[in-house]
Formats: C-alpha cells, sequence, structure tokens
C-alpha cells in the first residue's frame, strides 16, 4: 500500500486502524495526526497540534480519534471524524 505524496514530515510514530478497519490513523513529529483510508492509502484529514504529538487512539466505534500532545504538559484532544473539528 502506498500513501500520497502528503504524508508526514519525517517518521511516523505511530499509526493504528480504525475499529472497522476502513481507516488507518498516523502521528508524526511534524506535530500531524493524519486519517487514511486503509483500502487505497488517500488521505482523507489532518489533524494539526499546537504541541509536539505523543500518541493516538481511535473511540470504539470509530467515529472519534482522542490525541495526546504535549506543550507545558500534557494534552488530550478529541476529534470528532464527520466534523473534522
Amino acid at each position: 500500500l502506498r500513501f500520497e505524496t502528503s504524508a508526514h514530515s519525517g517518521a511516523a510514530i505511530v499509526a493504528e486502524y480504525s475499529p472497522d478497519g476502513q481507516f488507518i490513523a498516523t502521528g508524526g513529529g511534524d506535530r500531524a495526526a493524519r486519517i487514511w483510508r486503509a483500502d487505497t492509502g488517500k488521505l482523507e484529514t489532518t489533524f494539526l497540534h499546537a504541541g509536539a504529538f505523543r500518541g493516538l487512539c481511535f473511540s470504539l466505534l470509530g467515529r472519534s480519534l482522542a490525541t495526546t500532545e504535549y506543550r507545558h504538559e500534557a494534552q488530550l484532544c478529541f476529534w470528532d471524524l464527520s466534523t473534522q473539528q
């Protein structure tokens, strides 16, 4: 599977499949979490962090994504995948 050229600048730190297997979430040192279609490798959306990216996890139903970042302290972010906010 090949991903689009809009992949992370630098290495991806973490990758995880959505519960239904349709998407892959990746996070990298570029402070971004990206959602990809698992069957095509096409980029669906990007969520940018203000601080250094640390990790991610899909919700059990795959409707949201939790990510962690570090600025002056650890921050937990929740992203609604249907609205991309």
